[in-house]
């Protein structure tokens, strides 16, 4: 079986070429319960972005994976829910949104999965649903969930 386009584009990117894992490989293992896949047969890789770049934007707030499926990509961040953290992520998002575009734009190119940003909770705290912070998240995009589904 050739190579998926998402690996073409991971491998691609100088900053990640190295950094592309087969399945959910490339999260860490702590991470792996925050993604769930009903089949892996549609996995097409995964790449753990923060790790990879780390060195080179390591002042920056930067966004956790990338997980190609089913010719798509879902971009995954991995972080506690609290409130006071909404801020941490949209700056995640701000940085991986300027990154794609100027250093990975292969990446950017493959068609977003829907939601293509998912914030997995994690810790005791919650976003909840109705709240002011998971509407304003909802506006920027990021999709609010322990456990994010690939379907």
């Amino acid at each position: 079986m050739g190579k998926s386009n998402f690996q073409k584009a991971v491998e691609g990117t100088p900053e990640i070429s190295t950094a592309y894992r087969s399945g959910l490989q490339a999260l860490k293992r702590s991470d792996r319960s925050s993604v769930a896949v009903s089949d892996p047969w549609i996995l097409d890789g995964s790449v753990d972005i923060d790790t990879a770049v780390q060195e080179k934007y390591h002042n920056d707030n930067r966004w956790d994976y990338a997980i190609g499926y089913s010719e798509k990509v879902c971009y995954v961040e991995v972080h506690p829910a609290y409130t006071s953290e909404v801020s941490v992520v949209e700056n995640k998002l701000k940085w991986l949104k300027t990154w794609l575009k100027e250093k990975a734009p292969l990446l950017d190119a493959i068609p977003k999965a829907i939601p293509a940003f998912v914030w997995a909770q994690t810790g005791k705290g919650a976003i909840l649903p109705q709240s002011s912070q998971a509407k304003r998240l909802a506006t920027l995009g990021i999709k609010v969930t322990r456990v994010h589904k690939l379907q």
